[in-house]
């Protein structure tokens, strides 16, 4: 393998560790939407119930402007977990194209002991890019219809959203071997950039 091809192959790995990390804050957002989903569908029987207006009681349709409130931050609630969904696949779709790239660049060549952990790696993404694509589809399964009607239903689904929970297609574990380590070296190589600077300025 060339030191050329090394590179280029060291270089989509790393682009591969940002879309796994892509995934995850994303699958955090959607989170996030879901549960404002379910908490404010909870909600919605309550505004009927006019002994709970205090003072906005005194106001000219406020049981009407409420109501409107509620289903326009419903709809965008829905919106929001739609959309994160499709950033889901977005993200899973440019792990798919480094995977390719990748793929390409050791097509054909002979590997030595040094390079080895570059096959490693290899063989980590192959295994962690199924994971998210099988992830990416039952997410949009899960999340294919959300209605506002059935709360528990809405509540359900966010309990089953997370791919670390047990309904999820990701090892988190698996995953972490290389996350982590990848953290922890770029982390260290701050800390060794800082050096330099901290003694000149001691």
């Amino acid at each position: 393998m060339t030191e050329k091809a090394k590179k280029t192959v060291v270089k989509l790995q790393k682009a591969f560790l940002e879309e796994v990390n892509g995934c995850d804050a994303i699958e955090r957002q959607g989170l996030q939407a879901l549960s404002s989903l379910a908490n404010i569908a909870g909600r919605l029987p309550l505004v009927s119930d006019t002994s709970t207006y205090g003072v906005l009681a005194a106001m000219h349709n406020v049981e009407t402007l409420l109501t409107q409130r509620h289903y326009e931050a419903l709809e965008k609630a829905r919106l929001a977990v739609a959309q994160t969904v499709e950033y889901f696949f977005d993200h899973v779709e440019n792990m798919q194209r480094h995977m390719s790239t990748c793929a390409d660049v050791f097509d054909g060549l002979t590997l030595t002991p040094s390079t080895l952990f570059l096959a490693e790696s290899m063989e980590w993404m192959e295994n962690v890019l199924g994971m998210y694509e099988r992830e990416a589809a039952r997410k949009k399964e899960l999340c294919q219809t959300l209605g506002y009607a059935d709360v528990a239903l809405l509540h359900a689904k966010h309990a089953q959203y997370l791919s670390s929970s047990r309904y999820g297609a990701i090892n988190r574990d698996y995953v972490t071997l290389v996350t982590d380590a990848a953290k922890a070296k770029l982390a260290q190589a701050a800390k060794d950039k800082k050096l330099p600077e901290e003694d000149e300025d001691a």
